[in-house]
């Protein structure tokens, strides 16, 4: 199942096969150095999975995820991408159950995600005018 998703995401995205690591998840290294990666907890479900900050050190991250918390709250009824932090870094994930991987979903959820992950860097950079990571060309890109 999830060398099926990873398949189609190569095949519709052009992007370079990727490697399984030591706890099974696969990591797409985009352009920015932006870092989506795939797994599959149970064997069965995928878990999409972007990394979209580094938290600071010291006091700086304690007012970093203050403002992490305060923007979910006022994001999750319209946002599909779920905010998580570990190893010192956010996240947001998606959840795909088996039943609903299919060719169209995959690449939808991974438009989301990215268009998520893209939101969330406006949000968490105060909307300056530094470009996104997450705002690269789909074009080429058959999603």
């Amino acid at each position: 199942m999830l060398q099926t998703v990873i398949n189609t995401l190569c095949s519709h995205a052009k992007w370079k096969m990727p490697q399984q690591n030591t706890q099974g998840q696969y990591t797409f290294f985009l352009d920015n150095n932006v870092e989506f990666s795939l797994f599959s907890p149970n064997g069965q479900d995928c878990i999409f999975l972007v990394k979209i900050a580094d938290i600071p050190h010291g006091n700086e991250g304690e007012s970093f995820i203050q403002n992490i918390a305060a923007k979910a709250a006022g994001m999750y009824k319209i946002k599909k991408s779920i905010v998580s932090i570990r190893d010192n870094a956010v996240y947001l994930h998606r959840l795909v159950l088996k039943q609903e991987i299919n060719q169209e979903r995959i690449l939808q959820t991974a438009k989301e995600i990215l268009n998520d992950a893209d939101i969330w860097h406006t949000a968490l950079t105060h909307g300056s005018s530094q470009n996104s990571p997450f705002s690269f060309s789909m074009a080429g890109m058959k999603f």
